[in-house]
């Protein structure tokens, strides 16, 4: 009976061990999974609009780094640059890699593990980029600190400020890190062109700061219809072509034939036409008054119910408009509708063919004319005994 028993604890021990040894793998090989959800350690919580490049990239805190060591087994870790600028990889050290260029961070971190003897196939490479404050200042509608990342791009930052001033000087923006211009962006080219290179990625210590220019000296005056209409600063040798693409935002209907710039000279000013083809021919200076001309449409007026401008359809008739402007009112007449030409002359009637830039006046009608806002049979013949009476003990006083 003793032996059955000591062979039973003894088969429980065994196991026991084994599943303590089991567990402890299952704990160990969690460690080392260090916050992955997969093997590959490959996720993807920001966007890039082009890969970066090991040769360029500055490497600072907040990075982050996945690190696979291959031996009998894998080990991996997700490791994140410290704010004093070290990486700690466990159980092996620390090293500084902040203001490294990636692949020399690389290369000096597998250096380093294998220094330490590790005797492991070493995989490193950037898992997620840092975060961090950027501070812009000048002509932007919201001047402040923001939080971009690495690959957070001028337009992006500018955006996030809440776009230019109109007096922002967009071909000559500023980048200060510790107080020293670093950069001058050309802004304009990027809008204009699409230069690349003058929407820069920001680093982490810069500052970005986009200067006033002088309405006199650098601006031009933008109106007709255009959506944002209003002072604009203009680069040294800039077209009218090149201003249109980047300000100016035109309204449906404007015209695009021509354009009309008022330039000062010594006394007056001159009026410039402009016919599209010279758009790219025309340079500007400060102080000219650029007209985009709206296209002409019809204007409906008097008594409709939605007076005001309605664009031009040849096929249209009078009718048809006033139906556009909600039809006539009640004081309104068909019969009673005038038709005023561009050219200043008139016509009466609904046949009249309409042209580009008519003026139509639906005037009152007889009734409204001779009884006012009286509506009601009973206020009419009221209104008419009161005049009766009225008239009657006249003639009795004077008899």
């Amino acid at each position: 009976m003793e032996k059955k028993l000591y062979r039973v604890a003894w088969v429980i021990l065994t196991l026991s061990v084994w599943m303590l040894a089991q567990e402890q793998k299952i704990k160990e090989t969690e460690t080392y999974r260090i916050g992955l959800e997969k093997s590959t350690g490959i996720e993807q919580p920001f966007i890039l609009d082009v890969p970066i490049d090991p040769s360029k990239y500055i490497v600072g805190p907040g990075d982050e780094f996945y690190l696979s060591m291959v031996t009998d087994r894998i080990i991996e870790f997700k490791l994140r640059v410290c704010p004093t600028g070290e990486l700690l990889i466990p159980s092996i050290g620390k090293i500084y890699v902040s203001g490294l260029r990636l692949e020399e961070a690389i290369n000096k971190i597998v250096g380093y593990i294998k220094k330490k003897g590790v005797r492991a196939e070493v995989n490193i490479s950037l898992s997620d980029i840092r975060k961090f404050k950027s501070q812009i200042l000048g002509a932007v509608k919201k001047p402040g600190f923001y939080i971009i990342d690495s690959a957070t791009r001028l337009q992006e930052l500018v955006e996030l400020a809440g776009g230019f001033r109109p007096l922002a000087k967009q071909h000559q923006i500023l980048i200060f890190k510790d107080g020293v211009v670093v950069d001058t962006v050309n802004f304009v080219r990027y809008v204009v062109y699409g230069s690349i290179e003058d929407n820069p990625t920001l680093l982490e210590g810069e500052v970005v700061y986009v200067p006033f220019g002088d309405i006199k000296k650098d601006a031009v005056y933008l109106t007709g219809a255009v959506d944002d209409s209003g002072y604009c600063v203009i680069e040294p040798g800039e077209t009218l072509g090149q201003l249109l693409k980047r300000r100016g935002y035109l309204k449906k209907g404007a015209i695009l034939d021509q354009v009309f710039i008022l330039r000062k000279r010594t006394k007056g000013k001159d009026l410039i036409r402009v016919s599209s083809q010279k758009f790219g021919e025309m340079v500007l200076k400060p102080g000219d008054e650029i007209n985009v001309l709206p296209l002409e449409g019809v204007i409906v007026i008097g008594h409709v119910k939605k007076p005001g401008e309605y664009s031009y359809f040849p096929s249209l008739s009078v009718y048809d408009y006033i139906g556009i402007a909600g039809g006539i009112s009640e004081k309104g007449s068909l019969k009673k509708v005038v038709v005023i030409h561009k050219d200043g002359s008139r016509e009466i009637g609904q046949r009249v063919v309409i042209k580009r830039g008519d003026i139509i006046i639906v005037n009152r009608n007889s009734r409204d004319i001779l009884i006012g806002e009286r509506s009601s049979i009973l206020e009419v013949l009221s209104s008419v005994m009161s005049i009766l009476l009225a008239y009657i003990a006249a003639t009795r006083y004077y008899r």
